[in-house]
């Protein structure tokens, strides 16, 4: 969504530094530590603005209108996103959740703290998984949107939650799984052993992810549940900058998502 610039409660002042965030932790001495440790790669650069038992992962960026993802910072903000998964518990931010300054980050988590805990609470220690469902014959999107039910009803008993997401052509059915860390591994054995008594059907597996799907950070806080559409990002979010948009031109910048 892009917010007009001008005049107005909407305006973006051009050429503004603010900050990204990436994602909401928890601002423990436990979780500080397990951020020291390094997993391999390429290490990943970011600062936490912390409030009380609350933490933000943000890394500075422009605090403009975001129209499109562009690659490169997408694929940046994915990598703080997926560094966190070494924690117990995050809230994703979607790409483009913008801050004006480390104030207006403060002042978020410290008004939309009670939500904000009970989403850490709920997401610890799980993963989300996604399974990509392909048929070998004619494409049929009847048939596929039958399978993926019958997938589905398979998996539900094994996972916390689950929900479709729209496939990247009407070939392909897509669902999203939020597991326990310590279960993601008996869902995709499931999976596989259904695939293997499933004739003409194909399945692409992949994760674990952050838990994307499965909670939608706004600046009203952190909604539980099922985002309002889909895709490898919690959608749909505004930024974060302490203040009402009637309050002027403090107002977010507002990205799509992921």
């Amino acid at each position: 969504m892009r917010r007009r610039c001008g005049p107005g409660p909407w305006m973006v002042e051009a050429d503004v530094t603010g900050l990204a965030v990436h994602a909401i932790v928890r601002n423990t001495r436990t979780d500080r530590a397990l951020d020291a440790l390094r997993l391999g790669g390429t290490e990943v650069v970011y600062r936490l603005v912390t409030a009380g038992d609350l933490a933000a992962a943000v890394t500075d960026a422009p605090f403009r209108d975001v129209e499109e993802p562009d690659a490169a910072a997408l694929r940046a903000h994915e990598a703080v996103v997926e560094s966190l998964l070494r924690r117990p518990s995050l809230v994703p931010a979607p790409y483009g959740f913008l801050a004006r300054n480390e104030a207006a980050v403060r002042v978020f988590l410290e008004r939309r703290r009670h939500a904000l805990e009970e989403a850490l609470e709920r997401l610890e220690n799980t993963y989300e998984v996604r399974i990509h469902v392909t048929v070998g014959e004619e494409p049929d999107g009847e048939r596929l949107a039958g399978h993926l039910r019958q997938l589905n009803g398979i998996l539900r008993g094994q996972a916390r939650a689950a929900r479709e997401l729209p496939g990247r052509s009407e070939e392909e059915a897509v669902a999203a799984f939020l597991v326990g860390r310590g279960e993601w591994l008996h869902l995709v054995q499931a999976a596989t052993r259904w695939e293997a008594r499933s004739p003409h059907v194909r399945l692409r597996v992949t994760g674990p992810w952050p838990p994307y799907d499965f909670v939608r950070l706004e600046q009203g806080g952190a909604v539980i549940g099922r985002p309002e559409s889909g895709g490898a990002g919690a959608p749909g979010a505004s930024g974060a900058d302490g203040s009402d948009p009637s309050d002027g031109p403090g107002a977010p910048a507002s990205g799509g998502g992921r």
